[in-house]
C-alpha cells in the first residue's frame, strides 16, 4: 500500500458525526418546542425526549449551542432572540472550583 492508496481509503469514508455549525430538522423542532409556553415542565420534557431522543440536559446543552448559531438566529429570529433574552436573565447557578 503506498501513501497515494491511504489518501484515497480516507476520501472514501463518511464522516459519523455532523458538523457543530450545522441545524437539522431535529433541531428546528428543539427551538420551536423550547419556545412554546407550557403549563407544566414535565410536559416540554417529555416532547423533548418523543421528538428529539435526546435527554433533557443533552437538549438543554444543544439549545445553548444553537441559539448562539447565526443560522439558527436567520431561521428562527423571535424564538432565538427570545431564548437569548432568557438565558441572559437566568444567573449562572453551577460555579467552579
Amino acid at each position: 500500500m503506498t501513501a497515494e492508496d491511504a489518501v484515497d481509503e480516507t476520501q472514501d469514508v463518511e464522516p459519523t458525526s455532523r458538523p457543530r455549525d450545522v441545524i437539522t430538522e431535529s433541531d428546528h423542532e428543539l427551538i420551536k418546542i423550547w419556545s412554546q409556553a407550557w403549563r407544566y415542565p414535565g410536559m416540554r420534557n417529555a416532547k423533548v425526549m418523543e421528538v428529539t431522543g435526546l435527554s433533557v440536559t443533552r437538549a438543554a446543552q444543544r439549545l445553548n449551542e444553537l441559539i448562539d448559531m447565526p443560522e439558527a438566529l436567520a431561521a428562527h429570529p423571535v424564538e432565538v432572540n427570545r431564548l437569548q433574552r432568557i438565558r441572559r436573565k437566568v444567573p449562572a447557578t453551577v460555579t467552579g472550583p
